[in-house]
């Protein structure tokens, strides 16, 4: 072969030669069959621990350090949760109740927003903070729940006070009609 490889070294195999070839090999050496399932679940399980780390990390990173977390009272328990949601609903329930009333003296209500109440929301920003220092101390979630109740009782009396202003406002205007 050595001798006569420029007398062959022009010529093409047959056509087909090399599917026949690989027809043989594969008689002889038969390859188990591999899914790629296998590889492509590894893949996305390696995707999937990577996205869940990197989104823990920058959760980590935003929170800050523990005085800057703030926990609620539904973070404690579930009793907790529902006086939480009980204080909320109701309290939502007067500020619409307020925004419902015709002819409200917006001025009024500014001032209760701007002093009372702002007053009782970051007071209870400096107790979500103190909560999760303190996780379950009695004190501070008493803290939390007396001011819901106090913001509860100073949206009820601006409300008493604004429908007490506008059946006055009513009263008068039926006396001059006469």
């Amino acid at each position: 072969m050595k001798n006569n490889f420029k007398e062959h070294d022009g010529f093409e195999p047959n056509d087909g030669h090399l599917e026949r070839f690989e027809a043989k090999l594969e008689q002889r050496f038969p390859q188990k069959k591999t899914t790629k399932l296998s590889a492509v679940l590894k893949i996305a399980a390696i995707a999937v621990l990577a996205l869940m780390s990197g989104l823990w990390i920058f959760d980590q990173i935003t929170e800050g350090p523990a005085a800057a977390r703030q926990l609620s009272l539904s973070d404690v328990s579930v009793e907790y949760a529902e006086v939480e949601m009980y204080f909320t609903n109701n309290i939502n329930k007067k500020i619409n109740e307020l925004n419902t009333i015709d002819d409200i003296d917006i001025e009024l209500t500014e001032i209760m927003e701007e002093s009372e109440l702002a007053s009782l929301d970051s007071l209870y920003q400096e107790l979500q903070q103190e909560l999760a220092l303190n996780p379950g101390d009695e004190r501070i979630i008493d803290a939390m729940i007396n001011i819901y109740q106090s913001k509860l009782h100073v949206i009820s009396n601006v409300l008493e006070e604004l429908k007490r202003i506008k059946n006055i406002k009513t009263q008068s205007h039926e006396n001059y009609e006469i």
